[in-house]
């Protein structure tokens, strides 16, 4: 799917400047249509929507203060977006770092080498899509359920992690060297 028909198909690109208010000032913290799959995703808390219509995934996510999200990865085949949603997220994209705050939309192209951190002191939330849909596989095959005990310490443990870095690359998550 070209750039321009995800973000039609999404709704994203249009009304932008909308979603801040919708998302922020008349939704409950955790929409239930997201919650379907609540996960630990390395230290990041990873809420799947498994019921979306068009050739997409979408997620919603919350990384608490002072983590790193994924290391430095590509997608050949996934186009991706995020929108933050609460709190301060930094991201780097092709080595350009960029600063988001709530209503902020960042458009990771095919191939575009990127990662996510948020330095601040509260937690981030934000919305996440990739395109086609598939990129999912990836959040249940290494999350851990948010309902098991210890559910964020287990998904940071060294075993995880390394299946992540040695796996990554079946899940089109091309980590960068």
């Amino acid at each position: 799917m070209d750039r321009k028909k995800f973000i039609k198909t999404t709704g994203m690109g249009v009304g932008a400047s909308l979603i801040p208010g919708v998302m922020l000032g008349n939704t409950p913290k955790l929409p239930e249509m997201l919650s379907e799959l609540d996960l630990w995703v390395m230290g990041n808390r990873i809420m799947l929507y498994k019921d979306a219509s068009g050739d997409l995934d979408l997620a919603m996510g919350v990384t608490p203060p002072n983590v790193q999200g994924p290391p430095p990865h590509h997608h050949e085949t996934y186009d991706e977006l995020f929108l933050v949603l609460e709190g301060e997220m930094e991201f780097v994209v092709d080595g350009k770092t960029i600063k988001a705050k709530p209503g902020n939309i960042v458009d990771v192209p095919k191939n575009a080498v990127h990662t996510f951190s948020n330095s601040g002191n509260g937690p981030c939330k934000w919305m996440n899509v990739h395109s086609p849909k598939g990129f999912s596989r990836f959040f249940e095959t290494f999350g851990v359920k948010a309902s098991e005990n210890n559910a964020v310490q287990k998904s940071v443990e060294e075993q995880v992690i390394g299946s992540v870095i040695q796996r990554a690359a079946e899940f089109d998550m091309i980590i960068a060297k």
